[in-house]
């Protein structure tokens, strides 16, 4: 039995899960048709001086050409670095999602939500940017 605010069971699965949600996601990260590379472009623009809106189209708000081009400004403008991205994003996302259930509900409700993100279809076969 687990001591209030411990960790337990349901966080060591919790784990165990992302953990294996990451060496799946690992074994598939290859360049591929997507608009990926429009927002490694993009960031790239970002690191030399352009601004979203102004200086090029961007349909959405511009927090991800800024974060990507202060990842690509750190670890290099290459697909490979930004194919890591979504993969840790979605680990944090069921992190988050853990996180708001257990306190609603229970910590296995929690790990249960988690896992059930990552490994939707969705996550599993669209977070490739």
């Amino acid at each position: 039995m687990k001591r209030p605010g411990g960790v337990g069971p349901a966080e060591y699965v919790l784990v165990l899960g992302i953990g294996a949600f990451v060496f799946l996601k690992m074994l598939f990260i290859a360049p591929r048709f997507s608009d990926g590379n429009a927002y490694l472009y993009m960031a790239r623009l970002v690191a030399n001086g352009a601004i979203p809106y102004r200086d090029f189209f961007f349909a959405s708000p511009p927090l991800i050409p800024y974060v990507f081009a202060a990842v690509g400004s750190v670890f290099g403008f290459t697909w490979r670095v930004f194919s890591f991205l979504p993969i840790i994003f979605s680990a944090f996302d069921a992190v988050i999602i853990f996180l708001l259930v257990k306190d609603k509900f229970t910590r296995l409700a929690g790990t249960v939500a988690a896992l059930l993100y990552l490994f939707s279809f969705t996550v599993l076969a669209t977070s490739d940017f």
